[in-house]
């Protein structure tokens, strides 16, 4: 029988993330096994102060992904540029709000 996993899929991206950290990762990179097991959760991430937008620099093979610089979601709010972007967040949100509310 194959082993199953629980997946978390976010309601704003469609991202799939696992609903219980299991620890692999933690055992290949040798850390101790005996910590606890995560747990997934949307409220981790503080939406005033963290990144909205990540810029990053694309550094070719080897060399990574590095951020370069970030922009805040409210930052972002008052910018035209993103305003789609925000729209849709705001529509995103309310539907959820709807669903769990009802």
């Amino acid at each position: 029988m194959a082993t199953t996993i629980k997946t978390v899929k976010c309601p704003l991206c469609g991202w799939h993330h696992p609903a219980e950290q299991k620890g692999s990762m933690r055992l290949q990179r040798g850390d101790p096994a005996d910590l606890p097991k995560g747990v997934f959760l949307f409220d981790k991430v503080n939406p005033e102060e963290s990144a909205f937008i990540s810029i990053r620099e694309c550094r070719g093979r080897g060399g990574g992904l590095p951020e370069v610089g970030r922009i805040t979601l409210t930052e972002a709010k008052g910018d035209a540029e993103y305003q789609e972007l925000i729209q849709s967040v705001i529509n995103q949100c309310y539907k959820i709000l709807k669903v769990l509310t009802s």
